[in-house]
């Protein structure tokens, strides 16, 4: 046989290959056909860093009119709306999950770009009936969002899944003390760790009894935001490896909630949130805690003479806050102070810069920031899904091209305006993914009429209410709220 008369050294490594096929070729095999069955155990069941002490639907059947619609004790967090119970064979059936911004507020659902999406849809093609139901959650992070999802996506029978996710990350306090921490080099392993069906399978099988007293922070149905509190905002200080861990696990629940659709063969979009920059100072900054009295004295003489010049002599201005920010860069207040200083001497892109970076250094993070639109933008790459980042089309429509209150109503949620402008885009986009596209009609102009229409359908009260809701909003993001004081917070171990 040919095989005999190879040198020894040529035998060796045949061998020794051959060996590693025979040992990896069941694997890949198994993997291979867990990838064609994609059976539903396979579903990660559990998140190890995350409990809740109860879990309840968002939904309820309304036998009166054979309908869903949200639970009466989820309504503190989420708006009622209704859907049909039978899905008829004409039906578009779309789930919109994410935090207030979804919601639409400080108004609520009849404003939301989900509305707006709906109508535009339906305009669009009168053909079909859209059911776009809105699920989100007044205070919703990714980790809340999952049990939501996995309850539309079992029961629901949806044509499609849209994530808008980012903002409300680091409102809720929780223990991150058993995160491992992997080196980024390991990032190719991990992610294939994630989408393999054999090791999640194994992962799976082995936690599926896992015991009640497993280390990971158990939180209560509702949400409990650290800003419900009296004086909430003092609980917040700098503490960059809780932050990295929120971050780890923000990437960790997108990639579980895509891999949940992916079983489920149901397409999902997801959205980057949008936020406000120029209009929007950041809601907590912290002096740097290693500077000696000598530095600090300088850092606040600086400080002092920047907000003395800044109105008449900008150029002083701006020479006093670079001078602080060489003592102290992290500082966010500092950087927001000379992002308006630019914008006053029309240095647009440092302006934004400089805006970003406050928001980067906010103590009390409440919009989406670089890490998380990232893993959003590389998430939706890896699993192949739509993206859409709110903030590029926030910017079209603002002056300058910086995010602001031409947009944005708060420092996260859009304008009734704005809400219309994302119903139309994700329109266009999902009618170019999913439906029959008629690109040469200008959806825009189309549903002036119709939208026209449906805002004097509301009633006056309605906008009352949101203004309302907005005052108590804006004292909320200032630590304001009149909840009880923030020591009634439990002490979590390793937390914030």
């Amino acid at each position: 046989p040919f095989f005999l008369h190879l040198p020894r050294l040529h035998k060796r490594w045949i061998f020794r290959i051959s060996t590693i096929i025979l040992v990896f070729l069941p694997l890949l095999l198994i993997e291979a056909a867990l990838r064609i069955s994609s059976p539903k155990w396979l579903e990660p069941n559990f998140d190890p860093l995350i409990g809740f002490s109860s879990n309840q639907p968002l939904f309820e059947l309304n036998t009166a009119n054979a309908t869903f619609r949200i639970r009466k004790n989820q309504l503190r967090s989420f708006a009622q709306n209704t859907f049909s119970h039978k899905k008829s064979r004409d039906t578009f059936r779309i789930f919109c999950l994410g935090g207030s911004t979804v919601q639409g507020r400080p108004y609520s659902v009849e404003t939301s770009f989900t509305s707006w999406l709906r109508l535009a849809l339906q305009t669009k093609h009168p053909e079909k009936k859209f059911e776009v139901i809105n699920c989100g959650g007044v205070s919703y992070a990714s980790y809340r969002l999952v049990p939501v999802l996995q309850e539309c996506l079992n029961q629901y029978d949806p044509d499609l899944i849209l994530i808008c996710t980012g903002n409300n990350e680091f409102l809720e306090d929780r223990s991150y003390r058993f995160t491992k921490k992997f080196a980024p080099s390991l990032d190719p392993v991990l992610n294939f760790a994630r989408t393999s069906r054999l090791i999640q399978s194994v992962i799976s099988l082995a936690n599926h009894n896992r015991s009640a007293g497993t280390n990971h922070s158990t939180l209560d149905l509702q949400v409990n935001a650290m800003l419900d509190y009296e004086r909430g905002i003092e609980r917040y200080h700098r503490n960059e490896a809780w932050q990295t861990s929120v971050e780890d696990h923000f990437r960790m629940n997108i990639h579980r909630m895509l891999r949940i659709c992916s079983g489920h063969h149901v397409p999902v979009m997801l959205v980057s949130p949008c936020f406000n920059l120029k209009d929007s100072p950041p809601f907590k900054s912290e002096a740097s805690k290693t500077l000696n009295q000598e530095a600090s004295n300088k850092w606040k003489s600086h400080l002092k003479a920047a907000s003395d010049n800044m109105r008449d002599d900008l150029d002083k201005a701006i020479a006093q806050l670079q001078k602080a920010l060489s003592i102290d860069k992290g500082y966010a207040a500092t950087w927001y102070a000379l992002g308006q200083a630019y914008l006053q001497k029309s240095h647009f892109q440092k302006a934004k810069q400089c805006f970003q970076q406050a928001l980067e250094l906010d103590v009390c993070p409440l919009r989406v920031n670089t890490a998380l639109r990232a893993t959003l933008k590389q998430a939706a790459k890896n699993w192949s899904v739509p993206f859409y980042d709110l903030q590029e089309l926030a910017a079209e429509d603002s002056a300058l091209g910086i995010v602001g209150n031409e947009f944005l109503i708060d420092h996260v949620h859009p304008t009734i305006r704005g809400h219309q402008r994302i119903g139309i885009e994700l329109a266009s986009r999902i009618q170019s993914h999913w439906l029959e596209s008629y690109p040469e009609l200008n959806l825009e102009k189309e549903v002036e009429t119709v939208f026209s229409e449906h805002l004097r359908s509301i009633p006056s009260v309605y906008y009352l209410i949101g203004m309302e809701r907005l005052k108590g909003l804006k004292a909320w993001t200032q630590g304001r709220a009149e909840g009880s004081p923030i020591e009634n917070h439990p002490d979590i171990p390793d937390g914030i």
